[in-house]
């Protein structure tokens, strides 16, 4: 499947390191355009805040002389989550079992039990342990947002959404943009072109449709035209562009 989201780094056993370690995360995720549902922000939120927390105290023992290394990936069908610090490692079983045990009213020992019951699978190596959460019942998608064009990818379509009219002015940027993301795309079955926020074209911006329908065919892609007002539908007819995309 494909990879929406991976980074790893390390930090230092303090919990501020690792509540910054989950700032950057999350930071990163928003700058490349990684949408996520609010329910899935809070329990990924949740699981590294745990996980982190988890590896400074019980792994490192606040011990700032170890590192606690991590590694996030975020996939269409599943979150991964792997944390491995400079501890023994421990024995999961005993760990779920005591916190199972615990009153409910207990300070302390909830976290990984937490985890499971939110769906996490989980498994300790080591000192390595990892956290796994498939991702059917939420939304993860991809996209990145340039001055004139919105790109995302939404399973195998690739979705182009040009924020401006295809007009002239605006052809040449457009092309170099939509030029290279198609090229570094190669993972999708068809193209949206989405021009729901396009009031106007002219020839140059048919020229930039063309384009984008040639380089499809060259990869055997289909390209779909969404969003259009009916004015611009009707010239397409005029044109008769409706032969070559598929107007919906």
């Amino acid at each position: 499947m494909i990879t929406i989201y991976c980074c790893k780094s390390n930090f230092n056993s303090t919990f501020q390191d690792a509540d910054k370690a989950v700032e950057d995360i999350f930071a990163s995720i928003k700058s490349g355009g990684i949408k996520i549902d609010d329910e899935l922000n809070f329990i990924l939120q949740f699981a590294l805040r745990e996980l982190f927390n988890n590896a400074v105290e019980h792994g490192n023992n606040f011990n700032v002389q170890k590192k606690i290394a991590y590694k996030v990936d975020i996939r269409e069908d599943m979150l991964r989550i792997s944390v491995t610090d400079g501890g023994k490692g421990f024995d999961l079983g005993c760990v779920i079992e005591r916190e199972h045990e615990d009153s409910l009213t207990r300070d302390r020992n909830r976290g990984l039990s937490s985890l499971i019951d939110m769906g996490f699978m989980i498994n300790v190596c080591d000192s390595c342990i990892n956290a796994e959460l498939y991702l059917n019942k939420y939304t993860v998608r991809y996209g990145r947002n340039d001055e004139k064009m919105n790109t995302m990818l939404e399973g195998k379509t690739l979705i182009l959404t040009p924020d401006t009219d295809l007009i002239a002015v605006n052809v040449k940027d457009l092309m170099e943009f939509t030029k290279s993301k198609l090229e570094e795309q190669a993972d999708y079955d068809e193209i949206i072109i989405d021009l729901s926020s396009s009031e106007n074209i002219d020839s140059m911006g048919i020229t930039f449709l063309i384009g984008v329908y040639k380089t499809a065919v060259q990869k055997e892609k289909k390209v779909i035209i969404k969003g259009a007002s009916p004015a611009m539908i009707n010239l397409f007819r005029i044109m008769k562009l409706d032969e070559i995309f598929e107007v919906e």
